[in-house]
């Protein structure tokens, strides 16, 4: 049993070695062991990987999936992107309250009366590229800068005929669409919106 888990959590090496003297993502593992001594079917995990290098994070987030397939685990974070790399659900708790619930992809799903969009205009010039964005549409932002060519995001109505206007109108101005691609909305933005509007509700 011990040696299972040693090789769940990937202590096998130090297991010999005192635990002060491990570093501070080794004794998360030695941590993560001890819970899973007695075979938990529920593990309450708070913060797992705050304090850990890139790696280490990686490795973590690895074992929880893994250890995900045969225990329920309840993951406590702040921190959105461990959301999006190892749950299925999510609930959201703001001011000691339930805001929403569901599964991520509830979350992450585009609202099929809007469509997004990220474009990449092969140029610099950000008064050109804004120039036809604007033309054609109200909801646009720009992304970054990607090798000299700018990046922007735009929504629009799912009817709209939009998409084919910027193609047209960058054709007449000389400018190449490098790259245009639909997008789902991020988890990031879900979360700011359920939370922004779950504080005007309470006002």
């Amino acid at each position: 049993m011990l040696d299972d888990i040693c090789y769940i959590v990937k202590i096998g090496d130090v297991r010999n070695r005192v635990i002060r003297n491990l570093s501070k993502g080794y004794r998360q593992r030695v941590g993560f062991a001890q819970a899973l001594v007695g075979d938990p079917p529920i593990l309450i995990l708070d913060e797992p990987t705050v304090g850990l290098d890139p790696k280490q994070v990686v490795e973590f987030r690895r074992i929880i999936s893994s250890l995900g397939r045969n225990h329920t685990i309840i993951l406590s974070t702040h921190i959105l992107q461990e959301v999006t790399a190892v749950c299925s659900d999510v609930v959201i708790i703001n001011n000691g309250k339930v805001a929403k619930t569901g599964s991520l992809s509830d979350f992450v799903s585009a609202d099929a009366n809007v469509k997004r969009f990220a474009v990449t205009f092969d140029t610099g010039d950000k008064e050109v590229a804004e120039k036809l964005l604007s033309g054609v549409f109200k909801n646009y932002s720009f992304s970054r800068t990607d090798h000299g060519m700018l990046v922007y995001r735009f929504s629009t109505d799912s009817k709209s005929t939009g998409v084919k206007e910027l193609f047209f109108n960058s054709a007449s101005a000389g400018v190449a669409l490098y790259e245009l691609k639909p997008m789902e909305k991020s988890f990031e933005e879900e979360f700011v919106r359920i939370i922004t509007s779950d504080m005007k509700e309470g006002v």
